[in-house]
């Protein structure tokens, strides 16, 4: 990938093997992908404090290859702190190196806007008590939250859910009339799921990668033409591999 339309910067966290492959799998052509990362290898409150201070360093290393956008790609990441969170995360990477900036969260209540969505269903890895605050968060930023349900996982074992696994997890977590269903997390393997769960549940998906990417290219001034209404597929049919 050359980069000559657009260079992305992502941080991410340091244990995640899953979102760069599926992200390359989907880049329209001559757009690049460059990632840096913030140690994170358990979902306890204290390594959720330490992300923060973590960010302007390693949104400046991005800033060396000087990209057209950066995102903090994390959703429980950028929803820790509450309603408003996710913009400390991008005034921290706008202080750091000035250009666009978006996370997870933002991207994703961005893509909620632009489908419409008012009331969701929320599959997730998470633990519990990660679960009760993204629900907050949401709920906070006026989504009515139908159902949440997490498989209970933290560190590695997150990426290790296949997506046969994945995709039945998130058929049972909808509840019929949701406008979408959301899949939280960025170390996932979503990708060849998505079109699936939206034929065989009739309701648009969204996931963190596909919504973190969207808003990525968005800033970058990358149009992305959708297909039979889906932004998703549209990637595919614009350049993905």
């Amino acid at each position: 990938m050359s980069g000559m339309r657009a260079r992305l910067g992502l941080i991410l966290m340091s244990t995640n093997p899953v979102v760069e492959p599926e992200l390359n799998r989907v880049l329209p052509a001559d757009v690049s992908l460059h990632v840096t990362r913030i140690r994170f290898t358990d979902s306890t409150p204290e390594q959720y404090e330490a992300l923060l201070p973590e960010v302007p360093a390693a949104a400046s290393l991005l800033g060396d290859v000087r990209p057209d956008a950066i995102a903090f790609g994390c959703t429980s990441g950028s929803m820790y702190g509450g309603r408003g969170y996710d913009r400390k995360i991008v005034d921290l990477i706008r202080s750091a190196v000035d250009v666009p900036a978006t996370t997870t969260t933002t991207a994703l209540l961005r893509q909620f806007q632009r489908i419409g969505a008012s009331s969701v269903s929320v599959a997730t890895p998470y633990l519990d008590w990660v679960n009760d605050f993204e629900e907050r968060y949401l709920v906070d930023a006026g989504i009515t939250v139908s159902a949440i349900a997490g498989l209970n996982l933290s560190g590695d074992d997150v990426h290790r859910v296949t997506p046969e696994q994945l995709y039945r997890f998130a058929r049972d977590t909808y509840v019929p009339g949701s406008d979408c269903l959301f899949i939280s997390c960025m170390g996932l393997r979503t990708l060849d799921i998505i079109a699936h769960l939206e034929h065989d549940l009739g309701v648009p998906v969204i996931t963190s990668p596909m919504a973190t990417l969207l808003h990525l290219l968005e800033l970058a001034r990358v149009r992305v033409e959708p297909s039979d209404g889906s932004l998703y597929r549209g990637l595919l049919a614009a350049g993905g591999r």
